[in-house]
């Protein structure tokens, strides 16, 4: 496998977890399924380009690289049109404390709904702490 090939790899995969994340940032609980149905169909939807209610392995592969082409723009500093390790490193970096923002996010929002759930018994920290064992 080239070098390019491993950056494109590299990037693909940052990429997936790229799409990925809206659904992980929207898990919160049974009260927010209608929410999560909501969003998945509209990726859906943005992703079925001719509205036939398919989607064919053209229209996932265009959605990818449309995603994959914003992502290498963010990541080419200097605007080359290539990127270096030092480009692949930062914008990995910046992907990681985007996802470990967005997790955190998540965590606090998801830990704010436990606390305002009567007799939920236990908070995410509590069950975090524990041996497994009661």
């Amino acid at each position: 496998m080239t070098k390019q090939q491993y950056r494109l790899l590299a990037l693909t995969a940052l990429m997936s977890a790229t799409f990925a994340l809206p659904v992980l940032a929207e898990e919160g609980g049974p009260d927010r399924q209608g929410e999560r149905d909501q969003k998945r169909q509209e990726h859906y939807m943005k992703a079925d380009t001719n509205k036939d209610g398919f989607l064919t392995k053209d229209e996932m592969l265009a959605q990818h690289k449309k995603r994959l082409d914003e992502m290498f723009e963010k990541s080419d500093l200097n605007k080359d049109g290539k990127l270096s390790k030092d480009e692949m490193q930062k914008g990995r970096e910046a992907m990681r404390a985007k996802m470990k923002n967005r997790m955190k996010e998540w965590k606090d929002k998801r830990g704010n709904q436990m606390e305002d759930r009567p007799n939920s018994g236990h908070h995410e920290s509590d069950i975090e702490k524990s041996d497994g064992h009661e």
